[in-house]
């Protein structure tokens, strides 16, 4: 499989090019108090068209918060040997948070590649911490605007196969999403990475559309969602003391499972910790996309360091009381346990120890905090 995407890259685009020395002229337009250079690349399309790309992070990156972003820089060399700063773009390189594993230390832009040919350039983003995936995108230069504009952006994910036959790959493609230029150019300064591919796509509001939860994790409209249904604050659920969404976003970050619709018009998706599935959460969604319930599946440490010989909690988020979503997340807990044991048949049957609701009022956090049994 990796031959393949090696292949892929080297048909697209050649290697990265070298590292470009950053003119001083350069530093001196960068904020060089408040950022750190990460990577460089040059672009020359013509004789007197030569380009510099810079990327700089904020010196707080390695704080894997949504607001810490990273920037792409593009500077134009003038005939007198000075630099024209011509455009920059937030969102084209991902952040440490965009990894859905910054706990564990996953950095999407953690290989700096800006690969270029010709009149085209690639930020290229990947991880392969947990999750398995690329999100390449090209912007070519436009001699009619003068400027650098949106070409392509190409998103690839690959989920462990099942089976242990020894001759097959470890990982297998779950399809590639492409998302090109229309008629209308889109310069580099105004792109936004999408939410999802064009036409019919992962949405809240079309869950049958998303492949996976990571269709849609990454998505504004459901992180948004997530944040109102479980309110402000903090929490020692499946990371310490952290924000309560941010860690049910990384518990969610590796998924396989498809849009599973169960009883009473409800549709349930979920994934688990990187690296870590022993920890792992379910969304229930109605059909129109509202969350409903929030279950999590973790070691019942009881606020201790896990010793590895505990067993496993159920908690459920909810807003409403409900005892049908109570029975659908319990009745996915042993379902999980189960598929869970007969995936990995090594590893101890985990055991359920403990049913816990939280009851969420409007705009706080927790409310009520009950055992079931």
């Amino acid at each position: 499989m990796w031959k393949a995407i090696v292949l892929w890259v080297l048909l697209a685009l050649p290697p990265m090019a070298s590292a470009a020395t950053i003119p001083a002229d350069v530093l001196r337009q960068l904020p060089t108090a408040s950022s750190d250079v990460i990577g460089s690349a040059t672009l020359s399309v013509h004789p007197d068209r030569t380009f510099l790309l810079v990327a700089t992070a904020s010196k707080a990156d390695k704080d894997p918060k949504p607001w810490v972003k990273r920037s792409l820089w593009i500077f134009r060399r003038l005939p007198t040997n000075l630099y024209k700063m011509v455009g920059r773009n937030d969102e084209v390189i991902l952040r440490l948070f965009d990894a859905g594993a910054a706990a564990n230390g996953c950095d999407p832009f953690e290989d700096r590649i800006i690969a270029v040919r010709g009149s085209y350039f690639t930020v290229e983003n990947q991880v392969a911490c947990g999750a398995h995936w690329t999100d390449f995108v090209t912007f070519r230069f436009d001699p009619r605007a003068d400027a650098f504009v949106f070409d392509n952006w190409r998103v690839e994910r690959w989920s462990m196969r099942a089976g242990n036959a020894p001759d097959s790959e470890a990982l297998v493609s779950d399809g590639q999403r492409i998302v090109r230029a229309g008629s209308h150019p889109v310069r580099f300064e105004n792109w936004t990475r999408p939410d999802g591919p064009t036409g019919r796509h992962c949405a809240l509001t079309d869950l049958r559309a998303c492949s996976a939860m990571w269709d849609l994790v990454d998505r504004r409209d459901f992180k948004a969602a997530l944040r109102r249904f479980l309110g402000p604050g903090k929490a020692s659920w499946t990371i310490p003391d952290t924000d309560r969404t941010e860690q049910v976003l990384a518990t969610l970050a590796t998924s396989e499972e498809d849009p599973t619709p169960i009883d009473d018009g409800l549709i349930r998706m979920g994934g688990c910790f990187p690296h870590d599935c022993l920890k792992r959460a379910e969304v229930f969604f109605a059909e129109s996309g509202q969350i409903k319930a929030v279950a999590l599946l973790y070691r019942d440490c009881m606020g201790r360091a896990c010793t590895g010989d505990e067993g496993t909690m159920l908690r459920i988020l909810e807003r409403e009381p409900s005892e049908r979503l109570i029975g659908h997340a319990k009745a996915w807990a042993e379902d999980d346990m189960r598929a869970m044991h007969d995936r990995f048949p090594e590893l101890r049957p985990e055991r359920l120890t403990r049913t816990v609701v939280d009851r969420i009022a409007e705009g706080t956090g927790p409310s009520d905090d009950r055992a079931v049994h």
